[in-house]
């Protein structure tokens, strides 16, 4: 395993690296870089030249692909033109996928570059990475081709032969039903990306959070998500201890977990407490949690102290199904 631990304690921090593919991942990477995420490497492709440049990374960054086919055009909606794209410049994909442990990729997959993302993973996975995709799905408005070409590319990443471990499907639909009448098409867009954001910081925070008293190591990670195919996440918003049972409903009606919950076969818990966290909280909150899954669901759970973003008497709570 590659030398990547932490001064202080010897444990392993997994490289970690973002990928968005498309227009739609090149502005989910865009707020996650606004909303300084660290610990993480990101990248974004894509074969719409000025589409790339307006990625806000250097340009060492920004990964344009098929510039024969598609000459530097985009793909024209097309799939199999997403593919041959990313085939075409499989040796830059294969360089920037090197040395990955986890590799998150978004991409909105209604469009041509989803054709790329089977390569990109199958690539990642020579490198022993575990591979979550982010898919994020067109609404209804957008027409039924859209729909279908979606439907084909969810189908095409459950294939083994895409190598991709997780698949989160972020519904444009879902996030319309939460916006009021008068938002606008790019503050549904924003709220997307501000959701995929927040759950792939808490992907991190597992990792490179504070040290606490039950901690998930990378192997089980790993363990966790080998081909889990579809995975739900939920994330409460900070609250204080005694509202255990109110975080715990806001977690399993987050809007990417929401209808996996009772089904998981798999599930990660995962408390950021303050100082003071006590074990009677940890055992409220759990016991809350997961009298709500089926009984043989296997459950994981991760406790860390982070005395910097919360105090004392709070806590924010992580769930992971699959």
């Amino acid at each position: 395993m590659k030398e990547n631990f932490a001064k202080n304690n010897l444990v392993y921090l997994p490289k970690i690296k973002i990928i968005g593919v498309g227009n739609c991942g090149i502005n989910a990477v865009n707020t996650m870089i606004e909303k300084r995420i660290s610990n993480v490497d990101f990248f974004v492709i894509n074969s719409d030249k000025e589409i790339l440049a307006l990625s806000m990374l250097d340009e060492s960054k920004r990964i344009q692909i098929g510039e024969k086919i598609t000459n530097g055009l985009g793909t024209g909606g097309n799939p199999n033109v997403g593919k041959k794209a990313a085939e075409e410049s499989i040796e830059k994909i294969r360089e920037i996928v090197k040395g990955t442990d986890i590799l998150f990729v978004i991409n909105g997959i209604a469009g041509g570059t989803a054709g790329a993302v089977p390569l990109i993973t199958k690539l990642a996975k020579e490198q022993g990475a575990i591979n979550i995709v982010f898919a994020v799905t067109p609404a209804h408005f957008e027409g039924k081709r859209k729909t279908e070409y979606a439907d084909k590319a969810l189908q095409k990443f459950m294939d083994e032969e895409s190598c991709i471990d997780s698949v989160i499907n972020v519904s444009s639909e879902r996030f319309i039903e939460l916006v009021d009448r008068k938002s606008t098409l790019n503050d549904v867009f924003n709220l997307t990306n501000e959701e995929i954001s927040k759950c792939i910081k808490a992907f991190v925070d597992i990792f490179h959070g504070e040290e606490g008293p039950i901690n998930l190591r990378f192997n089980d990670f790993k363990a966790f998500f080998k081909y889990v195919g579809f995975t739900g996440i939920g994330i409460s918003k900070i609250h204080k201890f005694a509202e255990y049972k109110s975080a715990a409903d806001e977690v399993m009606n987050d809007s990417l977990i929401r209808g996996s919950f009772e089904s998981a076969k798999k599930v990660i818990i995962s408390i950021n407490g303050g100082r003071n966290l006590m074990l009677h909280s940890i055992h409220e909150i759990t016991e809350e949690i997961t009298n709500k899954i089926k009984n043989d669901a296997e459950v994981m759970l991760s406790v860390q102290i982070d005395k910097d973003s919360l105090s004392a008497g709070e806590f924010k709570i992580t769930v992971i199904t699959a």
